[in-house]
């Protein structure tokens, strides 16, 4: 009798679970990143190159002065490479509701657009992510940086191609311009290519 009595509440409160568990239930999506995920995107770039060890073809180009090269960089020297498109991530915390979206189709192109809601001084001036028959095709990004020493502008561009349904990056490119007080503007152009194995 006492073990019919304690047996049945424990069968009762499962029946109950187990209705409870096919109930619908109401999702709530949090998103932690409002704008396009460049950050991840050239993660799964880096971690690629871990894996094909692509060849970088370098050339720049400083005030008139050009030289070109040749190199194959480990994991430690693509970050570095490409130090300037992370630092132009749009999901910083401190940028939360900073920007506003706007998306510009002609035919099978399209690009999605993100523009500061206010002046800005410094960071990001516009991020134009463009596609092509749905597929991401090519990130242009406009950068300034202006304090009281100097005012630098940069123009940051990476390409992609596809092969079957890999992406992968096939050039980039920063240029632009550095003012400081008292000196003219000094030109600057970094371009790298990518030949993969």
């Amino acid at each position: 009798m006492t073990n019919r009595t304690i047996a049945w509440p424990f069968g009762a409160i499962l029946f109950v679970l187990v209705l409870a568990g096919c109930q619908p239930q109401q999702q709530v999506v949090v998103t932690d990143k409002p704008y396009f995920d460049l950050v991840g995107l050239l993660d799964e770039q880096l971690a690629m190159f871990g894996q094909e060890h692509p060849q970088l073809n370098k050339s720049t180009q400083l005030d008139g002065e050009s030289e070109q090269y040749s190199t194959t960089l480990d994991s430690s020297g693509w970050e570095e490479e490409m130090a300037f498109f992370m630092a132009a991530d749009l999901n910083k915390p401190i940028l939360l509701d900073a920007y506003e979206e706007s998306v510009e189709e002609t035919g099978d192109a399209a690009v999605t657009v993100y523009t500061p809601k206010q002046k800005k001084h410094n960071g990001v001036q516009r991020m134009e992510i463009h596609f092509a028959d749905g597929a991401l095709e090519k990130v242009v990004i406009e950068t300034l940086d202006k304090n009281a020493l100097f005012t630098t502008d940069r123009h940051l561009e990476l390409n992609f191609e596809w092969k079957g349904e890999t992406m992968r990056l096939t050039d980039y490119v920063v240029s632009g311009t550095q003012k400081m007080i008292m000196k003219d503007s000094l030109p600057y152009r970094i371009q790298g290519t990518l030949l993969y194995p």
